[in-house]
């Protein structure tokens, strides 16, 4: 997915994954944002999720392809307070340790997450990989993850329960 990034600047790109019984991928791609998913009073995430869906695709996932920063996809930062009220009021970008990354991130219907990112001013250092299991995820991933996180766990209806509960659980924190 990164190699979809056009340039620093570039819009968000949203991925649909689809495997049908003879494991024959199929991938949608197209931009996060557009007037429609602006008309439609719903997260652009969740707009693009619910689109493909309709398609009646055998979706097993999302992806987004986005800038951001490093400590989006480190889980210790992720569980500190701080670092969560500083990005949910849009301010990660003034942290001193703030490293501008393009990220690309993979969840699926069981909430695996697979992320890919490059950084912004040290692209030499290349690709970091990162796999992050469903069972050790305990809380909404920040920001737009968060909204593809619960896009993904919601393929499958077994896990609204689920989901519901640790959005709660996280809310009743903050």
């Amino acid at each position: 997915m990164l190699d979809h990034h056009e340039g620093w600047g570039s819009p968000p790109m949203f991925f649909g994954f689809a495997a049908d019984a003879d494991g024959e991928l199929a991938i949608a791609a197209g931009p996060l944002h557009d007037d429609e998913a602006e008309e439609s009073g719903i997260h652009p995430v969740h707009f693009r999720a619910a689109q493909l869906k309709k398609a009646r695709l055998p979706l097993w996932g999302f992806g987004l392809l986005f800038e951001g920063f490093c400590e989006e996809f480190s889980p210790e930062e992720i569980a500190s307070g701080e670092v969560r009220r500083t990005m949910l009021a849009g301010h990660f970008h003034e942290r001193p340790t703030a490293d501008e990354m393009c990220n690309a991130v993979i969840y699926d219907a069981r909430g695996n997450e697979w992320a890919a990112l490059i950084y912004r001013y040290l692209p030499d250092r290349g690709v970091s990989e990162l796999f992050t299991p469903a069972d050790t995820i305990t809380k909404p991933p920040l920001g737009m993850a968060g909204f593809l996180w619960s896009a993904a766990l919601l393929l499958d209806p077994a896990n609204r329960a689920r989901v519901f509960a640790i959005v709660a659980a996280d809310e009743d924190e903050n």
